[in-house]
């Protein structure tokens, strides 16, 4: 069975930079391989993987990119993708300014929902129910209509979307009286 999954902020390649922000690593390079590993721990090659921004900072994080076994990966750009470098064209075809899904609770009930890099405006969520988005990291919006699954809210681990939709039931309620 195909599955998706969600992760946001790698920042491959960044290098020990990286390390000022995340200083639980020994190196750039250890980073860059434990985020592969946690992907490729739970990822298969059939599953699809949705990368919401901030993913590849330098040439170097192209390398860490291709190494994650799975064949179906969407891109949604961060803030820092293309400022260093450009993403190369073979790669266009997977990029997404936006990627929206329906998470389904029931044949009548369901979660329209959208993923960003940077968190959505509430004023433009008037077409979606939940903003699943990245960029903030250790922060959260305390507001039902955001997930935020920025690498260090996950654990370094992607989030699948069964189970983005287990968490979401609970929340499914209060999400529908702010519409």
């Amino acid at each position: 069975m195909q599955h998706v999954y969600f992760l946001a902020d790698t920042h491959f390649g960044h290098g020990d930079k990286i390390l000022r922000f995340r200083p639980q690593f020994s190196s750039g390079v250890e980073h860059d391989r434990y985020i592969v590993s946690q992907i490729n721990a739970v990822v298969n090659p059939t599953d699809t993987l949705v990368l919401a921004g901030d993913i590849v900072i330098t040439e170097a994080g192209w390398e860490s990119l291709a190494a994650i076994n799975c064949q179906r990966i969407i891109l949604v750009p961060g803030n820092h993708d293309g400022e260093r470098i450009r993403i190369p064209t073979e790669l266009y075809y997977k990029v997404v300014g936006v990627y929206g899904f329906d998470l389904k609770f029931s044949s009548t009930e369901r979660l329209g929902c959208v993923v960003t890099h940077i968190p959505m405006h509430p004023s433009c969520l008037d077409r979606w129910d939940v903003n699943i988005h990245g960029h903030l990291h250790d922060e959260s919006i305390i507001d039902p209509r955001y997930f935020c699954v920025s690498c260090e809210q996950l654990n370094y681990t992607p989030i699948s979307k069964l189970e983005l939709k287990r968490i979401l039931e609970w929340k499914y309620e209060k999400i529908k009286q702010l519409k």
